[in-house]
């Protein structure tokens, strides 16, 4: 049984049995014959109790109107996220679809070219290379794609921020493409720990510095920085000195597939959707020089 059907029975039984004393009661009155004082007594105590009971059927109403009216937001509430999400998955589908064409063309484009190169040994090799290349952008886009739709539950851990931003500079400083990249990490005294998926966190960091990298054409400074932001919040930032984001890619930094660097354009989409999976959020701002994204996580 629903709440509100429990409460409309509860206050119906209510003034059922109030109903049934004050007729038992007046029956005895005409049977015995009863005194004016237990008459009195027995007025009053079925006054108090029919009081009592239109109080609580009162309050039980309100009760079922308030649990009506919360049950029909979250319904309304409900309705308008699936909505959202259809419409989102509308924009991705078509998105996957111009994104998978081209390369798909590309693709034929070459077969034919080499069925035509039967004696060239190079071109066909440059042919094939062509080939495998746009298959792996193909590749790579439906990897990140299934890696968004079916993303793993979140694993929580109580981690420190700073050992997070330590971790990953560790292991980008090994990374050949980060030779001439110089790395700073600023860790604000009295961060408290976050209880977050570690690894999701570490890899939206890993996303942002490679981005950064390539912002500075491989050579720079990229800071990493934790600091509070409030009793409840932490900030944690990825900042480099490259040309920042030009005016045009601001407005569609998270969108799936915006992207100027030639990359499947997932990567910041997948950043965000990480980031709110784990309670937080993720945006850009413009530094004095070069550009910052800024993550904001709860403590708990």
């Amino acid at each position: 049984m629903k709440p509100r059907e429990r409460h409309i029975a509860i206050a119906a039984g209510m003034l059922i049995a109030v109903a049934l004393e004050i007729l038992v009661g007046f029956s005895t009155f005409a049977e015995t014959g009863s005194s004016r004082a237990l008459e009195s007594w027995v007025i009053a105590a079925t006054t108090l109790a029919v009081t009592a009971t239109g109080g609580a059927g009162l309050l039980l109403f309100r009760m079922s109107v308030r649990h009506g009216r919360l049950e029909a937001d979250r319904l309304v509430a409900a309705e308008m996220e699936h909505a959202a999400r259809l419409a989102e998955v509308g924009r991705l589908s078509a998105a996957i679809a111009h994104e998978i064409h081209n390369p798909l063309q590309g693709v034929n484009g070459y077969l034919a070219l080499l069925e035509r190169e039967t004696g060239d040994a190079e071109k066909r090799r440059a042919h094939t290379a062509a080939i495998r290349a746009a298959l792996q952008k193909i590749e790579k886009l439906t990897k990140d794609v299934l890696d968004a739709a079916n993303p793993s539950p979140p694993r929580r851990v109580t981690v420190s921020p700073g050992d997070l931003l330590h971790s990953v500079e560790k292991a980008l400083e090994q990374d050949p493409r980060f030779v001439n990249i110089r790395f700073v990490t600023e860790i604000e005294g009295g961060v408290s720990p976050i209880f977050v998926d570690a690894s999701a966190i570490e890899r939206i960091l890993l996303n942002l510095t490679l981005n950064a990298r390539e912002s500075l054409g491989g050579r720079g400074e990229i800071r990493l920085c934790a600091r509070r932001a409030g009793a409840e919040r932490v900030e944690v930032e990825v900042r480099d000195d490259g040309p920042g984001v030009s005016a045009e890619m601001k407005q569609k930094l998270f969108e799936p597939f915006r992207s100027g660097r030639g990359s499947t354009g997932l990567g910041l989409w997948i950043c965000n959707n990480l980031a709110r999976a784990n309670g937080g959020s993720i945006r850009y701002e413009d530094a004095p020089r070069g550009a910052r994204f800024i993550i904001t996580i709860p403590v708990t």
